[in-house]
């Protein structure tokens, strides 16, 4: 009987180790498998993160600590727009080219236009100097219509940073993941979205230099429009000198005496004749000169007709 007890004490013994170690086993086995799905797991997970981080404008998560972005200064957009009258346009012209030079400026673009004596500039002006610049040409002539617009872009400059950083952390991670992987079709859709990101970290790239560039030179648009002149006295007592018109034709016919062209000035002589000028010599820099013959009415020498003019 004891025997027997015994030989059943020791079968028990021998069943719970083999179940022991068919569970230990067991163990291992999942372990190992476990071991081996995560090898390649953890890596699509991290892409996925990264994307949605991306796309809620985060910090794309890393291996590596990543440096943060230093606090940006104030970054401010000035656009100013200036019209001015003056006597004569190229004057007005050279001194606002030295106040650009002065100022450390440039010109970005340039328009003349000596038939209607107008002259446009876009002036490109150091931030630091905006003030001054436009106090320098506000002094050209006579301010008639004046224009400053200021657009605060910190926040939009910063906001831009943060996510081209962020594109270009889940860039780096999926070239790093890229390396990882065998399989052919993971490794396509790796590549396409890597070629996605490109895109857009050069489009932001291109969309931050230039709001930089804005924001550390300011426009200023200037316009000078030249005065008609005033040469004849409007009060004289002779009705066709009363009558002239410096800004329009006031004469009739051509002259019959000689007019020689001066140096410099362009002929209009036929177009004048036939009523399709205004003017028959020109200048480039706007000056205009009329010319005709009139019946000497009052009867008088050309002392009387010179003080008359005058």
């Amino acid at each position: 009987m004891k025997i027997r007890y015994i030989a059943n004490f020791l079968i028990l013994i021998l069943m719970s180790s083999l179940l022991s170690c068919g569970a230990l086993s067991e163990s291992r086995r999942d372990a190992t498998t476990v071991g081996q799905t995560e090898a390649y797991e953890p890596e699509e997970e991290s892409m996925e993160r990264s994307k949605r981080a991306m796309d809620r404008d985060e910090p794309a998560p890393s291996t590596t600590t990543a440096e943060k972005p230093k606090p940006t200064n104030r970054m401010v957009i000035y656009e100013s727009s200036l019209q001015n009258t003056v006597n004569e346009l190229e004057p007005a012209m050279q001194r606002t080219k030295l106040i650009v030079e002065k100022f450390g400026g440039y010109i970005e673009k340039q328009q003349v236009d000596q038939q209607n004596t107008v002259a446009s500039f876009t002036l490109r002006v150091p931030v630091a100097k905006f003030a001054d610049a436009m106090d320098g040409l506000s002094q050209i002539g006579k301010v008639t219509s004046r224009t400053i617009n200021a657009r605060d872009i910190t926040r939009e400059f910063s906001d831009l940073s943060q996510r081209l950083q962020n594109r270009k952390q889940l860039l780096a991670r999926l070239y790093e993941i890229l390396k990882k992987t065998t399989e052919t079709k993971q490794k396509i859709r790796i590549l396409n979205e890597i070629a996605r990101l490109n895109k857009e970290v050069e489009s932001m790239e291109a969309r931050a230099s230039y709001l930089a560039k804005k924001a550390a030179f300011s426009t200023i648009q200037i316009t000078f429009r030249a005065e008609a002149k005033t040469a004849v006295n409007q009060g004289s007592a002779i009705g066709w000198i009363r009558n002239l018109r410096p800004q329009s034709r006031s004469l009739s016919g051509r002259p019959k005496f000689d007019f020689a062209i001066p140096d410099g000035f362009l002929d209009y002589r036929e177009a004048y004749a036939d009523g399709n000028s205004e003017f028959v010599y020109a200048s480039p820099d706007g000056v205009k000169m009329r010319a005709a013959t009139i019946d000497n009415n009052p009867r008088a020498d050309a002392a009387f007709f010179k003080k008359a003019l005058l």
